[in-house]
This record gives structure tokens, sequence and C-alpha cells, in this order.
């Protein structure tokens, strides 16, 4: 049995961790609402639970809303992670991942392909400046490499999630968040 110390305690290989994405649309400023959607993920095996967060022109309170949402989730209690792949959502809505980590008291972890460039966002704490200036690199499936950012946990934590939650270009939490939030969003630019 796999088990590991991820920052609030033990975990098996079926760990919940919730994906959030944003569709990742390119005609989002147009839309007056928009999704960002959460995934429960078992794993990289099943999905658990879906939760969206309607989202209305620019929003500086992300964190707090996102937060809210994932606490009154029946899923709350079972998620042991929340993994991210950015910090600015439709390129105007930042999130601020520590303050996410300490009003959720879950482990947070970034996951991107290329390093994030965080000029643009403007309510990060001073002390995430460093960490976004060295982000971790980790190689899986002998392949590929993600950039990592962590809040509440270790790298070694992160390598063996990364292990379990990826088979292609991204961690299905994320891939699957993504795709639904695409089809969400999508949909609403139908009806613009």
């Amino acid at each position: 049995m796999w088990l590991a110390r991820l920052g609030l305690g033990y975990i098996k290989r079926e760990i919940r961790i919730a994906g959030i994405d944003d569709g990742c649309l390119n005609n989002a400023e147009k839309l007056r609402r928009r999704f960002l959607v959460g995934v429960v993920y078992r794993g990289g095996s099943w999905i658990d639970g879906v939760f969206k967060l309607k989202v209305r022109g620019e929003c500086l309170d992300l964190t707090n809303r996102l937060a809210k949402t994932i606490k009154n989730s029946s899923h709350y209690g079972q998620i042991r992670l929340i993994m991210l792949n950015k910090l600015l959502f439709w390129g105007l809505n930042p999130l601020n991942p520590s303050k996410l980590n300490k009003k959720l008291k879950k482990p947070v972890m970034i996951v991107a392909s290329k390093p994030l460039k965080v000029e643009s966002v403007k309510n990060l704490d001073p002390s995430d400046l460093d960490k976004f200036k060295k982000p971790l690199k980790i190689e899986v499936l002998n392949r590929l490499n993600f950039y990592v950012y962590l809040y509440g946990l270790s790298l070694k934590e992160a390598e063996k999630v990364l292990e379990v939650t990826v088979f292609d270009e991204l961690p299905e939490p994320l891939k699957v968040a993504r795709l639904i939030a695409k089809s969400l969003n999508s949909s609403l630019t139908q009806n613009i």
C-alpha cells in the first residue's frame, strides 16, 4: 500500500485532489459570467465530484470566493490537495495560493509545463515572489517535465502525487477540470 505524509495527514494512492481550471477560453473577456470548475479526483483513476464557481467580470476576491466554494462542497472533508496550473484566471482574475493554503488548511500545488510569469499578478505575498523565481522541476514518466510551486507539501510528496496523477501532458485532475470548464464556458459564448 502506497502511503506518504502529505501536509496534514497520511494518504493512500487514491488521494482526493481538487483540480481547478477555467477552460482557457480566448474570448472569455466577452462573457459577463464565467465558471471556474473544480474536479475532485481520486488519485489518477476516477472522478468523485465536480463543483463550479460563477465569476462575473474582474474578480479581485477570487481566492476568498474559491476557498468558500471548496469549503461548502460536500467533498471538502475528503480533499487532501488543491491542484492548479496558473495564478491568473482568464487573464484578469488573480489567485493567491498562499492565502488559499491558509484558508483551506490544505496543501496547494501549482503544476505548469513552463515557469509561470508572475509580474502581472498583483496580490501575491512578497514571500511568494522568491518561490516563483526558482520553481522546482519534476520529471514524470521519463519524458515530461513539470515546474511546481508548493504550499504545505514537500518536493518528495509532490513527486509522488504526480506519479499517481500523470498519464499524459497534464495531471488528470487538471485535465478533466479544463475539459469541463472549457465545455461549460464555450456553451456560454454561444449565447452572447
